[in-house]
């Protein structure tokens, strides 16, 4: 590929061993590549957060999340860097010790964590998925047997469920269901509440989001088992057409007793419908008490993420939402993604032209780079600054009775001047660097006033007039699985392809039970894929693995690949003798006509 390319890799963990390992698989698989290798970690699990700035001024490509230490704030530092608009194109790869990570990655599926490797010898799949993901024009295919099979499976795709009401639970996802849809979920939420698993969607929404997922759904609960009913129903109209058919009227028994089932299935799942109604009431009302909703959004655009380096709590702990991003893209897409209430800036003055006389001759040429690189950032509007700023209240203005408060720090505008500059009154500027304590205060003051209620027209407050149970995202109880029928094509240890008549977004984490367990993203197919007939054709990195795991996968491979390999030698070792056989009987023949 050349000796210019480049590529740079981190790793955030203590297995050094590790490490040089897949460093050394890195140069194996990717000899004609360049590579730059760094690593970080903080012993103090409470100051693994403040890494968040190092690492998006590295400008790193792949990065590899080691949780064998720290795991719960390596997996909120994870979902940082995955929701961070200077890394949302890095590839982030979690890395699971091989015993105690079953639990850690059911939740990292369920919080959109796209790969996670099991530590072990094997490391080609780390360094193939990470090319993947990272680079996928460049990615190499590898050396393992591929199995052509043909066998139907249940994909389970895993998110959270945000809140619970006494009508309805709030989801949110990157699949697109229809309004008036009835879909299939499986849920633990309630305790000795048996749902049907089937929800109606009532309602859906892009905006307003809590997570990273791009769409929110309120699913009303169905009480009523329509599977079975509808069984039943065919069970009784299979009796009545056999009857008929056979002219035997002898056989109304068969018919008498599929209609005493429908019947007292009806009445059962009648009494079974209060009864769940019943119980999902009691729960909320006993569990309320622990739910904390965070009303007040909070979001901060700060270059140096200051709020996360001096925070000495987690984040998650605040009574108020907190979002933190180094900058914005261009089309302020976070503002409808999040609606905050408090939007805290910290401004940037960038200068090109500053010719400092502290600048050596010989570092001249190396300050014009920098400077075309700063013009650069300025053009693309990768500062925050005034004019960054502007563009976000421009977006907050199409949206009609929304106007968040706005804290500006290091501004060297007059408040009012800003004001007027900007046509937007609902603004505080400070000369001052970004202030903890001041936004601390004024969230707390926020939060006492009715929070939203000052910033957000009416419409948008509909759970102050119901009970909302709030899960929190890294509660395993707040999951909730969607089955997706799949029908697998080839398999081999790094890939899968298959088919599905649901449209299966782009980067969705699954997983599959057969031949093994094993989770699966869908990846972006070079070589085909589309629409075939009402089926959909996909192409997956096979992960989630654990070293037992592999080595069945490997055996179930290897097995179908050589009996393919040994039925294709058989035919044509068979081909083989019967063109040998018409050759000699032709032989034998033109001899004798001799």
């Amino acid at each position: 590929m050349g000796e210019d390319i480049s590529r740079k890799i981190l790793y955030l963990g203590t297995d050094l061993n590790y490490w040089r390992e897949l460093q050394g698989k890195f140069r194996d698989l990717y000899s004609d590549y360049s590579f730059q290798f760094s690593e970080y970690f903080e012993k103090n699990p409470k100051l693994i957060k403040n890494l968040i700035c190092s690492i998006v001024n590295d400008k790193v490509d792949v990065i590899f999340i080691d949780f064998s230490v720290h795991a719960e704030e390596m997996l909120r530092l994870m979902l940082h860097l995955q929701n961070e608009i200077s890394t949302e194109k890095v590839a982030i790869i979690s890395l699971l010790d091989q015993l105690h990570s079953k639990e850690l990655l059911r939740k990292s599926l369920a919080l959109g964590i796209r790969i996670n490797i099991f530590k072990g010898i094997e490391l080609s799949s780390a360094v193939h998925h990470a090319f993947a993901m990272a680079f996928p024009a460049e990615a190499r295919s590898l050396d393992f047997a591929v199995a052509k099979v043909q066998f139907d499976a249940i994909a389970m795709s895993l998110f959270n469920v945000g809140y619970v009401t006494e009508n309805y639970i709030h989801i949110e996802t990157n699949f697109i269901f229809e309004e008036g849809k009835i879909i299939e979920l499986n849920t633990s939420i309630f305790e000795k509440v048996s749902l049907t698993g089937f929800f109606k969607v009532i309602k859906r929404g892009t905006s307003n989001l809590y997570s990273q997922f791009s769409i929110w759904y309120d699913l009303e609960y169905v009480h009523y088992d329509e599977n079975k009913r509808k069984f039943l129903e065919d069970n009784v109209e299979d009796a009545v057409k056999m009857m008929a058919e056979k002219n035997d009227k002898h056989m109304q028994y068969d018919v008498d007793e599929a209609k005493k089932k429908l019947e007292d299935f009806v009445e059962e799942e009648k009494n079974r419908q209060v009864q769940r109604i019943r119980g999902i009431k009691k729960w909320i009302g006993k569990n309320l008490v622990k739910s904390r909703p965070k009303r007040t959004r909070l979001l901060v655009i700060d270059r140096k993420l200051s709020f996360v380096s001096e925070s000495r709590e987690d984040l998650e702990s605040y009574a108020f939402s907190i979002r933190c991003f180094t900058g914005v893209d261009n089309d302020s897409r976070i503002i409808e993604q999040t609606f905050p209430g408090i939007i805290v800036w910290s401004m940037e003055y960038p200068d090109v032209t500053d010719d400092s006389e502290k600048e050596e001759k010989k570092e001249e040429k190396e300050k014009e780079k920098e400077k075309e690189e700063e013009e650069k950032k300025i053009v693309s509007g990768e500062y925050n600054d005034i004019q960054a700023l502007e563009n976000v209240i421009q977006k907050i203005k199409t949206y009609d009775d929304y106007h968040p408060f706005i804290l500006v720090f290091n501004c060297m505008e007059n408040e009012d001047e800003l004001k007027k500059e900007l046509s937007y009154d609902w603004l505080l500027a400070s000369s001052e660097g970004a202030d903890l304590e001041i936004i601390k205060s004024l969230a707390d003051s926020y939060e006492k006033k009715h929070a939203r209620e000052m910033t957000h027209k009416s419409g948008d407050n509909s759970g102050n007039d119901e009970k909302r149970y709030y899960l929190s995202k890294y509660d395993s109880k707040s999951i909730a699985e969607f089955k997706i029928p799949v029908n697998v094509e080839s398999l081999s240890e790094t890939d899968i392809t298959f088919e599905s008549t649901e449209m299966i977004p782009m980067f969705t984490t699954f997983y599959i039970k057969v031949p093994v367990k094993m989770t699966l993203t869908v990846v972006p197919d070079k070589k085909e894929g589309g629409d075939t007939g009402g089926e959909q054709k996909f192409h997956a990195l096979v992960h989630g693995l654990d070293e037992i795991g592999n080595i069945h996968l490997r055996k179930y491979i290897h097995k179908l690949f050589f009996s393919d390999l040994n039925l294709k030698r058989s035919d044509e070792k068979e081909k083989f003798e019967e063109l040998n056989r018409e050759i000699a009987e032709k032989i034998r023949k033109e001899k004798g006509t001799k």
